[in-house]
């Protein structure tokens, strides 16, 4: 997540994360009035929307920079 999170200060958006001490679970934040989380499963990663009508899945941290910078 240290990589999405760099991306995410870089762009200057905004983000709520669960961090408990090294580990952070998820990260939440809002582009364009919608709100995206994303989820690390044990270095497996998935962006969706918190109504959950776009749902993507990845195994890279940065197959979910590129998705964000599809929809920013």
């Amino acid at each position: 997540m240290k990589n999405i999170k760099k991306y995410l200060n870089e762009n200057g958006i905004k983000f709520e994360d669960k961090n408990t001490g090294s580990y952070s679970a998820y990260v939440k934040f809002m582009i364009n009035n919608i709100i995206y989380v994303i989820t690390d499963y044990n270095n497996e990663y998935e962006i969706c929307t918190i109504d959950r009508k776009m749902v993507v899945e990845t195994k890279t941290q940065k197959d979910i920079i590129e998705e964000l910078q599809e929809v920013a």
